[in-house]
């Protein structure tokens, strides 16, 4: 009975290892989440991506910061990243968005009026990838 109870033990732990998600919002198996990824690129003042026609449903940003100086970035309103070094990511689960214009922002004291905003303009529904380009 000790032998069994082991076993389903170890196959409990098993399972869990393969479907665990990641602090960051990616799957430790590697499999797509439903919804948007949106790529941003966030440098020294400036949030860059394509933020023009993002599907409307479940949104996630996958975050870079690709400056020389820490930084974040969040939904006005809502969810923010924690501060992130240079070259560090971060996935920001923005959680179900409905079609609309949203504000991202950067939160650091004085990175906003250094030009660290972006609009985010959600429409329709269709899940993709949206790669990064300049806004």
């Amino acid at each position: 009975m000790l032998i069994l109870v082991g076993f389903v033990l170890a196959a409990a732990v098993a399972v869990g290892a393969a479907v665990w998600i990641r602090d960051d919002g990616s799957s430790a198996a590697g499999e797509a989440l439903p919804g948007t990824t949106v790529e941003v690129s966030l440098s020294d003042y400036a949030i860059n991506g394509s933020f023009s026609a993002v599907p409307s449903g479940d949104v996630r940003l996958h975050v870079v910061n690709d400056g020389a100086t820490f930084h974040n970035v969040g939904l006005r309103g809502g969810r923010i990243t924690n501060n992130l070094q240079p070259g560090h990511t971060a996935t920001l689960d923005l959680g179900t968005l409905p079609p609309g214009t949203y504000e991202l922002y950067c939160d650091v004291v004085g990175h906003v009026q250094l030009g660290m905003v972006a609009s985010l303009t959600v429409v329709g529904t269709s899940p993709t990838t949206v790669s990064q380009t300049s806004s």
